[in-house]
């Protein structure tokens, strides 16, 4: 059972008997630079109490207060870890209707080491316990390292920018958690807060890091087009991140908030995800089936009737190829919506995408644009398809879609002591998205062994395209399978070396 349901059902069913303080408690783990430059761990803690499940005593001047003990245990198979004790009197209120208007809220952060722990929280009523509230949840900390990582995934109930110094204070910004993960139909929002470490550790040719944030129905799968965001993200050692989105129209489900930062090479860099409920047995209705706005790629872009337009002759199935075929000439954003749509297709969402996309290279004439482009893929399908694999999903039709043909193609078929291998050199090789320019780019495939047909992409001298230093280690091998020492009359050698 998940500890969001496991919390909700505690809260529903506490609220028939008869000594029993109603609660909800949340745990969130972050990370902190420490003077030596790593990062150590921390976990912060909330709970929130039901004013009206406490036990008020009235003083001599006849103000109502609650008196709480709160207990916090962290352990391990070996052992208490750490543990933490103190008593909260509630403000002291001169009706009940002020005592039940109370927000009675804590907030700890407790620093931690990595491992995994189990957490035993319990609150009594001091003035009477029998009124107690007990929690167990385990959780793990994982081993900060030195690339990119998020941290957990904090929900929270409200968030406003303040210079007032107190517990609930971020990043100049006051952000109270919301202590469940359980959001019925009276938040309009889902307000979230995350962190992101390392990414000034990310080498050059891994720009630009793009974080994708979204809502979707199963852990980092597809995102729901309309909660879905994507952000470019600059070199730092921490980078808060403070997000909200409106949730008026997320009908009653199962659900995770998911963060992901990809890098300049498509790659999946980092990632973090949350699990809560959702209870809106009156979503809003949207008019997704005649606005595009929802769909960040398709920001700012002109809503046309479709049916004039080249798109409208192809079939579903159609769409899906050329999706795939505009993988790699789009950038991350474009890449991340293509991924999306294959996952969790929306055919209005697909032909509009392909129809921006086209008018993006030639606004005049999208239609000669894609056709241009149908021209490139049949080329690269002739020159390097197999059996199993279409020419523009296999590395060097990729590359080949990207740059265009290369100024000099080598192919080396049977050199001694080397795998089956091709060089491919641009005098100028331009890095999509990015305007950059890499005089003399190449590009080295190798074929991994005589039963694989088709060669994959091993280096690349090519800012922002994939570069592997030990590609030698690769490439040279003896009959036997085992690293060969560097052949110097080798092609490869010669003209890569240690570019």
């Amino acid at each position: 059972m998940t500890r969001a349901l496991r919390l909700f059902l505690l809260i529903l069913f506490s609220s028939i008997q008869a000594h029993a303080i109603e609660a909800v408690l949340s745990h969130t783990i972050f990370y902190l630079p420490d003077t030596d430059g790593s990062m150590k761990p921390y976990v912060e803690v909330a709970w929130q109490a039901n004013p009206k499940s406490l036990h008020y005593v009235r003083s001599e001047a006849k103000t109502l207060s609650a008196m709480i003990a709160a207990d916090i245990v962290f352990s391990t198979d070996t052992g208490i870890v750490r543990e933490d004790r103190y008593t909260l009197q509630t403000p002291a209120k001169n009706t009940e209707q002020e005592v039940l208007a109370m927000n009675v809220i804590k907030l700890h952060r407790y620093g931690m080491p990595s491992g995994k722990f189990t957490m035993t929280f319990t609150l009594k009523d001091i003035t009477d316990t029998t009124n107690k509230f007990v929690v167990t949840d385990t959780f793990t900390i994982a081993e900060p390292g030195v690339a990119a990582f998020f941290s957990g995934i904090q929900l929270l109930d409200t968030s406003f920018a303040a210079k007032s110094d107190n517990v609930f204070r971020k990043n100049d910004d006051i952000q109270v958690p919301l202590c469940t993960n359980f959001i019925d139909d009276r938040h309009s929002f889902l307000h979230f807060y995350c962190e992101l470490y390392n990414t000034n550790t990310a080498i050059k040719d891994e720009y630009p890091l793009v974080q994708h944030t979204f809502i979707s129905q199963r852990e980092n799968e597809s995102a729901f087009p309309r909660f879905s965001r994507f952000d470019t993200i600059k070199p730092g050692q921490v980078a808060p991140y403070l997000g909200d989105f409106k949730i008026t129209s997320l009908a009653s489900g199962n659900y995770y908030i998911n963060v992901s930062l990809v890098n300049g090479l498509h790659r999946q860099v980092a990632n973090s995800s949350l699990f809560f409920q959702r209870y809106n047995p009156n979503p809003e209705k949207t008019k997704e089936d005649t606005s595009v706005k929802s769909v960040a790629a398709l920001e700012n872009v002109t809503v046309l009737d479709l049916a004039t337009t080249f798109v409208s002759k192809f079939t579903y199935p159609q769409l899906r190829a050329i999706l795939k075929m505009l993988i790699p000439v789009s950038d991350q954003i474009g890449y991340q919506t293509i991924k999306g749509f294959l996952k969790k297709p929306d055919e209005l969402y697909m032909r509009y995408f392909i129809y921006n996309y086209f008018s993006g290279v030639n606004k005049n004439n999208p239609k000669a644009a894609w056709d241009a482009y149908a021209i490139k893929i049949r080329e690269v399908n002739r020159l390097f398809s197999s059996a199993t694999t279409r020419g523009y999903e296999t590395d060097r039709g990729i590359v080949y879609l990207r740059f265009g043909k290369p100024t000099d193609r080598v192919q080396v078929e049977n050199e001694a002591g080397a795998n089956p291998y091709e060089i491919w050199v641009y005098d100028v090789a331009i890095t999509p998205g990015s305007g950059r320019k890499a005089g003399n780019g190449m590009f080295l495939f190798y074929r991994p062994s005589e039963s694989v047909a088709d060669f994959t992409l091993l280096h690349s001298t090519v800012p922002g395209e994939l570069r592997n230093p030990k590609w030698r280690s690769v490439l040279y091998v003896n009959q036997n399978g085992s690293t060969n020492s560097i052949n110097s009359s080798s092609q490869a050698d010669q003209l890569i070396g240690n570019k």
